[in-house]
């Protein structure tokens, strides 16, 4: 096995079939613990919405299918079915804009489908999580990043100004994670990978979450001018907090609101 973030993984192969297996291991169940059920539960949900989906639609967002769930003692496992593509990343910007484009679309029409049932088995992030966890999360990004103070006050205040932003929201699912290099092209697939952190929560939160990479900043302004769903500035400005405890976002700062 290899790291995966913060999982060890790797492929297997039995009865001439291969399988990818992300693997959690630590004495204490922790939030990454938490991450990898919350991947293997979306998983399940969303194969079969997103199964429904693909019937209308020429080029298709799957998941590699999560096929079991491995509990030990200081460990647990998710084994998948193992695919081959070529990462998003490596693709032309423009070509990077329309696949994610297709994943959020995709997301928004599975969204639909889901049923009481189907809800709970997900992560919800409703509006109120927001609201009551702003306080936290500036002061730990104000630990973690004393120098950038000046930015991190001034978003916390525009969140304050733009609060009723986040009322009678509609959820939406969102991968909140989806980097380019989550998503595999192969031939008429679009492969989206690692759920752990995908939630049924305020949309355009995977549009937003771009606007605090800097790498990404670019991807972020052609993705805003084609979603025609209204930004939420609220919601913009609280990743923005929640990522300002990065170091290595420091540049988010000059993103425009």
């Amino acid at each position: 096995t290899k790291p995966f973030n913060n999982f060890a993984s790797g492929i297997y192969e039995k009865k001439g079939q291969k399988y990818f297996i992300k693997t959690w291991r630590e004495k204490i169940k922790d939030l990454y613990y938490l991450s990898l059920i919350n991947e293997f539960l979306t998983n399940n949900v969303l194969y079969e919405k997103l199964q429904i989906i693909n019937k209308k639609n020429k080029f298709k967002v799957v998941l590699p299918k999560a096929v079991k769930l491995i509990k030990k003692i200081n460990s647990l496992s998710v084994v998948f079915e193992f695919v081959q593509g070529k990462s998003l990343e490596k693709a032309p910007l423009h070509k990077q804009v329309l696949i994610i484009k297709k994943v959020i679309g995709a997301l928004n029409q599975a969204t639909k489908f889901l049923s009481e049932k189907d809800k709970k088995k997900l992560k919800i992030r409703k509006p109120y999580f927001y609201i009551l966890s702003l306080p936290l999360i500036t002061l730990i990004s104000l630990i973690s990043n004393p120098a950038n103070y000046k930015i991190i006050f001034k978003k916390f205040i525009s969140c304050l100004i733009k609060i009723s932003d986040v009322k009678k929201t509609e959820l939406i699912l969102n991968h909140c994670d989806l980097y380019p290099d989550n998503i595999y092209l192969n031939k008429s697939q679009i492969y989206v990978f690692d759920l752990e952190y995908a939630s049924l929560t305020l949309p355009c939160y995977d549009i937003l979450y771009y606007s605090t990479q800097p790498e990404l900043k670019e991807l972020y302004f052609r993705l805003s001018k084609i979603i025609k769903t209204p930004i939420n500035s609220f919601l913009k400005n609280y990743i923005a907090i929640q990522y300002a405890g990065d170091k290595r976002n420091y540049q988010y700062s000059n993103v425009s609101l």
